[in-house]
């Protein structure tokens, strides 16, 4: 298994601490991070820029994620620009994100979203790349649940789970229950711990609450609650040697976290 971190929180450390980018992505090297994953539109101001400094770093494109909003809009050739960026960077796991809001009709969400999916998945197998879903942390969100992600893995053959380890907890529900339900079509991996406390230097504001009234607070990889370490250790029985996407948006500190979750993953390997 291969460690990467979001692109945004590399971006986030560097203005933090002052540094370059180039800096910034040297350091995350230097943490043993051998990819980054990208939201599309990362990729929108300087792609051939962004491209070379990947590569002067030794560093891949780990996953790609792009937001839509099919539940209202038809699906379009045009929302396949998603895969075509993939094979140009080299990103082999792709995740499109359908949003449902408030008031959306549910059900018909739910078909547009297994239509427009298996024609994305069809259009990325041509390419080599792979599609898949995480267990997305919203109130709204079709795949809050466990199930949801079952439902679309069930509904759309080879669609896959990229596994976020810690928004499961947003739904209230247990991460190993989870895994070992979605564990047969693991993608790709997105490991985020939870703190259900107000962690020291943290306010209320900067946390959100679960489904069922929890406070829920980002932290570093391995200073939370959540099992990652035994989830770790299942992955490596079911031979996942993929990337761990270290994920911790809302820290206070990005350029900590990256050094602290790469040691700790490392640790756990």
């Amino acid at each position: 298994m291969k460690l990467s971190v979001f692109y945004s929180h590399v971006k986030q450390a560097a203005i933090q601490r002052g540094i370059s980018l180039d800096e910034a992505f040297e350091y995350a090297h230097s943490c043993g991070i051998e990819g980054l994953d990208f939201d599309y539109f990362d990729f929108s101001d300087d792609e051939a820029g962004l491209v070379a400094l990947l590569k002067k770093h030794q560093l891949s494109v780990a996953c790609i994620f792009r937001f839509y909003n099919f539940p209202e809009v038809e699906f379009t050739q045009a929302d396949l620009s998603l895969y075509d960026l993939a094979a140009r960077v080299g990103c082999k796991v792709v995740m499109p994100l359908p949003c449902v809001k408030t008031g959306d009709d549910v059900e018909l969400a739910w078909d547009r979203m297994i239509s427009a999916e298996k024609q994305m998945l069809a259009y990325g197998e041509t390419l080599g790349i792979c599609t898949g879903m995480e267990d997305f942390d919203g109130a709204e969100s079709p795949f809050r649940y466990m199930s949801g992600v079952r439902r679309l893995m069930d509904s759309v053959d080879r669609f896959g789970c990229v596994f976020d380890t810690g928004n499961f907890a947003f739904a209230d529900e247990d991460e190993i229950d989870a895994f070992e339900l979605l564990k047969d079509r693991v993608y790709h991996v997105h490991l985020k711990d939870r703190l259900f406390r107000i962690p020291s230097g943290m306010t209320a504001d900067d946390g959100e609450t679960t489904l069922g009234g929890r406070p829920l607070f980002a932290c570093s990889v391995g200073k939370g609650e959540i099992r990652i370490a035994e989830i770790l250790r299942r992955l490596k029985a079911i031979g996942y040697d993929g990337y761990l996407g270290m994920e911790f948006f809302g820290v206070k500190d990005y350029y900590a976290s990256i050094a602290e979750s790469a040691e700790f993953v490392r640790s756990c390997l």
